[in-house]
C-alpha cells in the first residue's frame, strides 16, 4: 500500500511536469503564424490524449486490490513513456 502511495504521487508530479510543458507549447502555439498553429495544436492535443490516459490508468491502480497492483504500474509506466516520447517529438517540430 505505501509503494502505490509513492508511485502515485511520482506519477502526479510528473502529471504536474507536463502540464508545465504543455503550457509552454500553448504559448509557443499561439504566437505561431497559421499553419503552424494548426500543426502546434494538433501535437498538443496528442499530448492531452496521451495524458489522460496516464491519469485514468493511475485512478484505476488507486482503486485497484493490492495483488493487481503491478499490472498497472506496467501500464503505466508504459504510457509515461508514450508521453515522454511525444512530447519529446512536439519539443523538436514546435522549437
Amino acid at each position: 500500500m505505501d509503494d502505490k502511495k509513492k508511485f502515485t504521487s511520482q506519477v502526479e508530479k510528473q502529471l504536474e511536469s507536463w502540464n508545465s510543458e504543455l503550457l509552454k507549447f500553448r504559448v509557443i502555439a499561439e504566437v505561431a503564424d497559421p499553419d503552424a498553429q494548426v500543426e502546434h495544436y494538433q501535437l498538443i492535443e496528442d499530448i492531452v490524449e496521451k495524458e489522460h490516459s496516464v491519469r485514468e490508468k493511475l485512478a484505476e491502480l488507486q482503486q485497484a486490490p493490492d495483488n493487481r497492483c503491478d499490472e498497472y504500474v506496467s501500464e503505466i509506466m508504459d504510457l509515461w513513456r508514450e508521453v515522454d516520447d511525444v512530447i519529446e517529438d512536439a519539443r523538436i517540430q514546435i522549437n
